[in-house]
């Protein structure tokens, strides 16, 4: 009996970007021999919204230095969901704290700094924690972000944030307690830093990783995807990153 092996092949679902295929261009410049210069201490991110299906595998890469005449800096690499839309997301509109699923019990006007629920099991203060209201995911209803006290209220809960929350929603509204992280997939590089050597970083996305997020899946909700880039320069020295070959791939067995 013969075993056959699956052999895996990358497809480009785009041919390999240029500075002309991110977005916002002050921030970039085009250099020879198809490099690209991101100048600033910023993010930049990909024109064109990639289609994925987070059942296939995907593979993120692209190369990467310290301009000449420049110190090492530290850089991510990575992708930003995207709806069926076309609409961005990140953990916030996704990530459910679980069992804190309530409804409100009174109105809430967009400059409200507090909302009434009618429970608050799991509820917690924290810069990191906000309120969804609705029954969708990715749910982009969402509060600001900053809880800063839990109080109860006449058989209710008083829960008020940092900020004005930003939405209007009659009583009896279903809301949840959701938690913020990373906006992007940082799957090719996480905080990595770069040498004057051109050096690869590849990172692999498959799967759905439901409402929790973390570096190796697509959120829930994922239909599309955009390239991004960030980087952090150190103050008062001379830094710019530079890349080329970036391109996301598809993983088709063969």
């Amino acid at each position: 009996m013969k075993k056959i092996l699956a052999a895996v092949c990358f497809t480009a679902l785009f041919s390999t970007l240029a500075a002309g295929d991110f977005w916002p261009a002050s921030r970039i410049a085009d250099k020879p021999d198809g490099i690209t210069e991101l100048k600033v201490s910023s993010s930049i991110y990909s024109n064109r919204l990639y289609p994925v299906n987070p059942e296939e595998k995907y593979i993120l890469s692209g190369e990467f230095r310290a301009a000449p005449e420049t110190v090492a800096t530290d850089f991510w690499f990575g992708l930003i969901p995207c709806d069926a839309s076309r609409k961005q997301f990140g953990p916030r509109n996704i990530w459910v704290v679980k069992g804190t699923e309530t409804v409100l019990a009174a109105p809430c006007k967009k400059e409200d700094k507090s909302i009434l629920i009618k429970k608050a099991d799991g509820w917690k203060t924290g810069k990191i924690y906000l309120a969804a209201f609705g029954k969708e995911s990715p749910c982009f209803q969402i509060s600001e972000v900053g809880i800063t006290a839990i109080q109860p209220e006449n058989g209710a809960f008083r829960v008020s944030f940092r900020n004005p929350v930003g939405q209007d929603c009659p009583a009896g509204t279903e809301v949840r307690m959701h938690q913020d992280a990373e906006s992007a997939i940082w799957c090719g590089a996480n905080r990595k830093v770069t040498s004057g050597e051109w050096q690869t970083f590849r990172g692999v996305v498959s799967g759905n990783s439901g409402t929790t997020v973390n570096q190796k899946q697509f959120p829930e909700g994922t239909r599309f995807a955009v390239i991004t880039i960030a980087v952090r320069f150190r103050s008062g020295l001379p830094c710019a990153l530079q890349f080329r070959n970036v391109k996301l791939e598809l993983a088709e067995e063969e």
